[in-house]
């Protein structure tokens, strides 16, 4: 996949970029992945953006690509519940209402805590029957 390919892509779908080896990462996808009924998003891992140089990104945080833009650690958890609507639209309302400092300083903690906290995996996992169309690499 070309840089190019995978901006226009963005157009088309949001693409969820997050740590394919680690369990809370996984979860998260999970999670999104059963409620995610239009199968509005798209799913990379860090490893692939890193080692394909699709992005110039150094996060260690759950990425939101969309229509182009770079969302990272809370904001992009915000545009997730966002696009997922419903309830989900209510929580991110909510959670936007709490300063970005505050939001931020506490997905760095439990960021920096997560493989400690949840473990992670020897590599990353492929995905479940049904869902491989909607990952990329």
């Amino acid at each position: 996949m070309t840089i190019e390919t995978f901006t226009s892509l963005s157009y088309q779908h949001p693409i969820i970029i997050f740590d394919g080896i680690c369990h809370l990462c996984d979860a998260s996808v999970q999670f999104i992945l059963k409620r995610d009924s239009k199968a509005s998003f798209r799913y990379c891992t860090l490893q692939y953006v890193a080692g394909h140089k699709l992005l110039d990104i150094s996060a260690d945080s759950v990425v939101l690509y969309h229509n182009g833009q770079i969302y990272i650690k809370s904001d992009a958890a915000i545009q997730i519940l966002k696009i997922l609507g419903g309830k989900y639209a209510l929580l991110s309302i909510i959670i936007r209402s709490i300063p970005a400092f505050f939001r931020n300083l506490c997905y760095e903690w439990i960021a920096k805590n997560r493989y400690k906290w949840f473990g992670k995996y020897n590599e990353c996992l492929l995905p479940k029957k049904g869902w491989q169309d909607r990952f990329i690499g």
